[in-house]
């Protein structure tokens, strides 16, 4: 059984506590969620050009664009690891805008340029290509931050 992290679009909130039913507003947000199976740290690790520090205080942009602020709530067969108010998708954006992360050519050319530790560590963890994670991943995680913007939600993230 695999792990998944998920991130999920929900109506706009400044909390998470501000979300009258959790649970359903997730589960009516299923189509449109983007599923980063377990490449999750391999992404954030490319994002971010150096070596996951799980047991960081810091949630620099490459980190909360993928975990969120962290929370740790129960939402039925869920578990809500993360939240993203709308406040903040502005600024995801952003950053994804100034990176030019959408850009295939910019995205391979920051991949080419990832530090030696990084690449050496995702060597090590077997992880996809570069082109399995633009395509796969990172146009969808563009697309669905700009969704978001665009449709003023806060963003949910979970573990399935």
């Amino acid at each position: 059984m695999s792990v998944h992290l998920k991130l999920y679009r929900v109506d706009k909130s400044n909390t998470i506590e501000d979300i009258d039913d959790l649970e359903s507003s997730v589960g009516s947000a299923n189509d449109s969620c983007v599923d980063l199976y377990k490449v999750y740290c391999d992404i954030v690790m490319v994002l971010a050009n150096n070596l996951l520090d799980q047991f960081s205080k810091e949630n620099k942009p490459a980190q909360k664009i993928i975990f969120g602020n962290k929370q740790n709530i129960q939402i039925g067969w869920r578990q809500c690891v993360g939240f993203i108010s709308y406040s903040e998708i502005i600024e995801i954006n952003k950053w994804i805008k100034e990176r030019k992360l959408g850009e295939i050519e910019s995205f391979f050319k920051d991949y080419e340029n990832l530090n030696p530790d990084v690449k050496q560590e995702l060597s090590e963890m077997y992880t996809i290509s570069k082109e399995e994670m633009f395509n796969g991943y990172i146009k969808h995680i563009v697309e669905f931050y700009k969704t978001a913007e665009k449709n003023e939600n806060s963003v949910v993230v979970c573990v399935e």
